[in-house]
């Protein structure tokens, strides 16, 4: 919407002028009247409008008068001026001061709207002239900027992006600091960059705090003040409701000299590249240590993928949640050891998962979970941007396994454990181990166990291996492949247990049960 002034002293030629032309027509609204030449510049150079119709003839200031002292404050507006009087004068010193239209009262309706027309189309023309320099020098800018923060060490700045640089920003500063913005998943559209840039120079053009720039795949800022909090821009959500972007942001250190300023970019851009991997804050990668560093400098070599799986469909039997959520920041620590990309740690999570459950399911003769709740479990994963998030996500399904576990279970809370020796008698299990697993003290434990059976932890572990060994002797299994099943790793000492405890040898009482 363009503006216009109308300057005249006479109240109803002013009040003529408001309605002799339909302006909104012309896409022009009414900013203002004066009655004097004087107040006439004032508001010319407070409002700066467009347009401003002029008497000549006015008290304390007349009209043309007004238009030098205009133009001497560098005032730009296209004048209309009007005259009772046809003298070549005035005329003439309109025209040394650039005013091209000149109507003398009475005012013709077609007259005027003919110079209305004339002006819009220099304004048009002005306008497109205008925009197209701005798009020049914002090109150019962008092509500086690019330059700069990917200059390579050792390389100098070019003289023509300094200049360019220091007229259009007023370089030096005394800090530099660039920040990258990114959508979490993917790369960003080029019309969500566009909207992102416009709302980026909202902030930092106007306050004059900042440039940015289109670099890559990013939104670039190159910002001469320090972010506290660089979560504070009100028109993050908006981002969101509009494309479905959801915004990361890297800030890199800060520099005294713009020489520095490249260090900066690679490092917001070695965050936001590594993003998955970092902590956050709010939308901003933060560099430093994570809560994975922490758990790693506590992982001993021993650890394992596999071993982490094989003691998470336990820690769900046992209900044991604070020993599933340290086994996946165990995990995750593991992965980030070996340097993965978040794909490949994605992979890992998912295969985790799948074993897990299907570990726990082959234990207790249930069926596996369906392909569909797997393929939503995955999905799940997948859709998660931080390795944080991926965890905790993970946390939520595995937790949730332990609730419906329990309901499956009695509500006698030492069955559980029986439960458990049944489904893993096979393998090397120590009371400590199952205390650990069940939140019990150990000794409280050993002496748990002698009054819900009436027999030690060791004896009874020995008693459900036995009643299997005879099962499968019986059945034609041969020694050696007895004891391993069973969980016994040295043959004799299988031989000699099952003779103290069934009085016969092994081998004796196969042959027994092939006699029967």
């Amino acid at each position: 919407m363009y503006k216009l002034l109308i300057i005249d002293d006479e109240p109803i030629i002013r009040q003529g002028l408001r309605t002799i032309i339909d302006w909104l027509s012309f896409d022009i609204e009414i900013c203002g009247e004066a009655d004097n030449g004087a107040d006439g510049a004032r508001l010319c150079i407070e409002l700066q409008p467009d347009i401003a119709i002029v008497d000549v003839k006015m008290p304390v200031m007349d009209g043309i008068q007004m238009i030098e002292e205009v133009r001497k404050a560098g005032g730009e507006t296209d004048f209309i001026v009007l005259s009772g009087y046809s003298e070549f004068g005035y005329a003439q010193r309109a025209i040394e001061q650039g005013v091209n239209s000149y109507l003398l009262k009475p005012i013709e309706q077609e007259d005027l709207s003919a110079k209305v027309v004339q002006l819009h189309k220099i304004w048009s023309r002005k306008m497109s002239s205008r925009q197209s320099l701005n798009e020049l020098r914002s090109l150019k800018l962008e092509k500086a900027m690019q330059r700069i923060v990917t200059r390579e060490a050792g390389t100098t700045l070019q003289n023509e992006d300094m200049v360019l640089l220091t007229t259009h920003l007023g370089l030096p500063w005394t800090y530099y600091q660039v920040i990258l913005l990114s959508d979490e998943r993917r790369d960003l559209e080029p019309e969500e960059k566009e909207w992102l840039i416009v709302k980026l120079r909202e902030t930092y053009d106007s306050e004059r705090t900042g440039i940015t720039f289109n670099i890559g795949t990013y939104v670039g800022v190159l910002s001469n003040k320090e972010h506290s909090d660089v979560n504070g821009y009100d028109w993050i959500p908006q981002a969101k409701d509009r494309f479905g972007v959801e915004l990361v942001l890297a800030v890199g250190s800060a520099a005294v000299e713009i020489e520095g300023v490249a260090d900066s970019y690679y490092q917001a851009r070695f965050l936001i590249k590594n993003k998955f991997m970092n902590s956050r804050c709010g939308i901003a990668v933060m560099p430093g240590i994570t809560s994975f560093d922490t758990c790693a400098a506590s992982i001993e070599d021993a650890a394992s993928f596999e071993r982490i799986r094989d003691l998470l469909a336990k820690g769900i039997e046992a209900g044991n949640k604070q020993m599933i959520s340290q086994l996946l920041r165990t995990a995750g620590a593991l992965l980030l050891r070996q340097d993965w990309s978040e794909n490949q740690i994605k992979a890992a999570f998912s295969a985790l998962y799948v074993d897990a459950m299907h570990a726990l399911a082959m234990k207790h003769g249930q069926e596996k979970p369906t392909s569909a709740e797997m393929t939503e479990k995955i999905s799940g994963i997948d859709a998660q941007y931080s390795l944080e998030r991926l965890v905790s996500y993970l946390e939520g399904c595995l937790h949730a396994c332990c609730e419906a576990w329990k309901k499956e279970k009695t509500n006698d809370s030492f069955q559980p454990i029986l439960d458990f020796i049944s489904a893993h008698y096979r393998e090397d299990i120590k009371l400590e181990f199952l205390a650990q697993l069940f939140n019990y003290n150990s000794s409280y434990l050993g002496k748990l166990f002698k009054s819900q059976t009436g027999m030690s932890f060791n004896a009874y572990l020995d008693d459900i291996r036995m009643q299997e060994a005879k099962r499968l002797l019986i059945n034609g299994s041969k020694v050696y492949e007895v004891a391993e099943i069973v969980g016994y790793a040295n043959v004799d000492y299988f031989h000699l247990k099952f003779k103290k405890s069934v009085g016969v040898s092994p081998s004796s009482y196969r042959e027994k049960g092939k006699a029967l």
